[in-house]
């Protein structure tokens, strides 16, 4: 205080800053943005349900206006945003979200610790989308956490489809999740989803690890495929939402997942063909039932029982002589009774079908 006070009697063309009091700013300075950071996080973490309609579009009507006008959005502008991304209405948070695009990264910290700590889930799904929008590869490690912890099921499907925005520099940490037997079904397909969305070579990286040499990633890939095949990881964006996955996008995914598993059940493993076998299956291609049934005379005895589980999911009444066929001369007991179970449930499929008619 006494150099503070020492100055103000200086001439002003004499006046320098002490360093002493330089280095006090700065602290005061990272203290007042610390507080301010915090109060945003306790913000988040009791943010009303029913933020009210006129204070969003107050504020979409203030950025808009100093978005046209090429002025920085300040921190506590930019929080404020995050905050009304819990408006009830799809079409607000959808004017917000494609705000946060314009502003780009200086909007990522925020959105991330929204992504972390905010309870309401429509704020999580939606500054995914924020982030997808904006294309950071700062988001990557954040948005893959989400993409596996999250309790919420839009939330990660936007994890997801902002971490297919992240392009070639998301493909390895992707590729390693799917690998991981600790994570779920759910979270490799929507993370095969991701790759698969990719544009130019980075989705290849997917498909190449069917030739990984380790059997488990390639076991991995072909379990993940299959999700995207059944429907199962393909991005739930929610109504009103900002949704850029189109159906026809969707629909391109999902049959090259079915190629590449086709491609699958020539692998030189056994173990990666009841995968693809077992893929298929779930995911309803019935046209793959006779490679499926050109299983059932393997050698591996575990692909035997695969391939007799999943025609019974199929199931195609064509193959109930076949299997009764192959369970005479299975000389395996336990893949002898899957088989037996196999024909036995298709048979009453048909037991109920004749009874309707």
């Amino acid at each position: 205080m006494l150099g503070f006070a020492s100055a103000l009697i200086l001439p002003r063309r004499s006046f320098q800053p002490s360093g002493s009091l330089c280095s006090a700013s700065k602290r005061l300075l990272r203290t007042s943005r610390s507080a301010v950071r915090a109060t945003y996080v306790t913000d988040l973490q009791t943010l009303a349900q029913d933020i009210p309609h006129s204070s969003t579009d107050a504020l979409v009507n203030d950025i808009t206006t100093q978005l046209r006008d090429g002025a920085d959005l300040a921190e506590q502008t930019l929080q404020k945003m995050v905050l009304h991304l819990g408006d009830s209405r799809g079409m607000a948070r959808l004017s917000l979200v494609e705000s946060f695009g314009k502003v780009g990264s200086p909007a990522v910290p925020l959105l991330l610790t929204a992504l972390k700590t905010c309870p309401n889930p429509v704020v999580r799904r939606s500054c995914g989308k924020a982030l997808a929008k904006i294309g950071d590869a700062r988001a990557t490690d954040s948005l893959l956490h989400t993409l596996v912890y999250d309790e919420d099921t839009v939330t990660r499907s936007s994890a997801a489809g902002a971490l297919a925005r992240m392009g070639a520099i998301a493909v390895p940490k992707l590729l390693e999740l799917i690998s991981d037997s600790q994570v779920s079904m759910t979270a490799k397909g929507h993370a095969a989803w991701a790759i698969s969305f990719m544009q130019g070579s980075a989705s290849d990286a997917l498909f190449d690890s069917l030739k990984h040499p380790n059997q488990d990633v390639r076991i991995a890939v072909v379990s993940a495929l299959g999700a995207v095949a059944m429907g199962d990881a393909l991005p739930t964006m929610g109504a009103g939402a900002d949704d850029d996955w189109g159906d026809n996008a969707n629909d391109d995914i999902r049959l090259r997942a079915i190629v590449a598993m086709r491609t699958a059940l020539k692998d030189e493993s056994s173990q990666v063909r009841a995968e693809a076998v077992n893929a298929l299956a779930n995911a309803g291609c019935n046209e793959d039932a006779d490679a499926i049934a050109s299983f059932l005379g393997d050698e591996d005895p575990e692909l035997r029982r695969c391939a007799a589980l999943a025609l019974m999911k199929i199931p195609d009444q064509r193959f109930v002589a076949v299997l009764r066929e192959r369970q005479e001369d299975e000389e395996d007991e336990s893949v002898r009774n899957v088989i037996s179970l196999a024909a036995n449930a298709i048979e009453r499929i048909r037991g109920e079908d004749d009874d309707w008619d």
